[in-house]
């Protein structure tokens, strides 16, 4: 599972030999048509960080 596999749906596109927006929009379709679709790894965007004194 890709969700498992913590792999940008990007590299997961790629090696499976699919175009990005190809990939989303079946991803879209899906969610429209109310058919589950397992969630997305999605990393953090902000680190907590720590400033000394």
């Amino acid at each position: 599972m890709l969700a498992s596999r913590q792999l940008p749906l990007s590299e997961y596109a790629a090696e499976q030999g699919l175009e990005l927006a190809s990939l989303l929009a079946w991803e879209q379709r899906l969610v429209v048509q109310e058919v589950p679709v397992p969630p997305r790894h999605r990393p953090l965007r902000f680190v907590a960080v720590e400033v000394a004194p």
